[in-house]
């Protein structure tokens, strides 16, 4: 592949909003109402859902895992793990949380990974390979650069600073895995959740099931 087309897509690393959590009351200050937490909290709360859940319920996350993105079977799955309308050890003090699916697989799944050995690395994929979905995209760098997707989740945290510039460090190998001619912009924490996903798919030799978008 020739330099000109790997450096075809535009990178731009970007800074998104997570989603909304509440704290329960007592973590309020003098107020018994709950409150909205801060964007670091938020993050906080994902990575200890994650891990909660990949130890808790570790069956049910497999299984969320193994259905395919955006479908019926995925929401049942999702559903039963995050027990809706009832109660979830899990939440710990948030009493509250308007999360995307797609955050939680991958919490879940550097939860799962973190709980194995490292297993099979795969082989790298054809360099003419069309990459669709952020997923695509994981499973290729992967292929290429385990040990540095490795190396985010186990020296870094979801939604800091340090995460971030990994992130921004590690983009410059991005390249030959983006989607060819268009801008493509670098959000640090959905990057860490496709990797997760990817490395836990590689560490389970479990197939890649989704071929949607992210």
């Amino acid at each position: 592949m020739k330099c000109a087309r790997v450096l075809a897509a535009t990178l731009a690393i970007a800074a998104v909003a997570p989603a909304s959590a509440q704290l329960a009351p007592g973590r309020s200050g003098a107020s018994d109402e709950p409150r909205t937490a801060s964007e670091e909290e938020f993050w906080f709360f994902m990575r200890e859902l994650g891990a909660c859940l990949a130890k808790t319920k570790r069956e049910q996350s497999m299984a969320f895992l193994a259905t395919v993105v955006d479908s019926p079977q995925e929401k049942r799955a999702f559903d039963g793990l995050i027990r809706k309308g009832g109660s979830n050890v899990c939440m710990r003090n948030m009493v509250r949380a308007t999360v995307v699916r797609a955050q939680v697989r991958g919490v879940v799944a550097e939860g799962l990974y973190k709980l194995q050995p490292p297993g099979a690395v795969p082989a790298a994929v054809a360099s003419d390979r069309q990459i669709r979905s952020i997923h695509d995209f994981a499973d290729c760098y992967i292929a290429r650069n385990h040990a540095d997707a490795r190396g985010l989740l186990i020296t870094t945290k979801l939604g800091t600073v340090e995460e971030s510039q990994r992130v921004q460090a590690m983009s410059q190998q991005f390249g030959v895995c983006l989607p060819q001619g268009r801008k493509v912009p670098i959000v640090p924490t959905d990057i860490r959740m496709a990797l997760a996903g990817a490395l836990y798919r590689a560490s389970t030799v479990l197939p890649m099931t989704a071929q949607g978008t992210n």
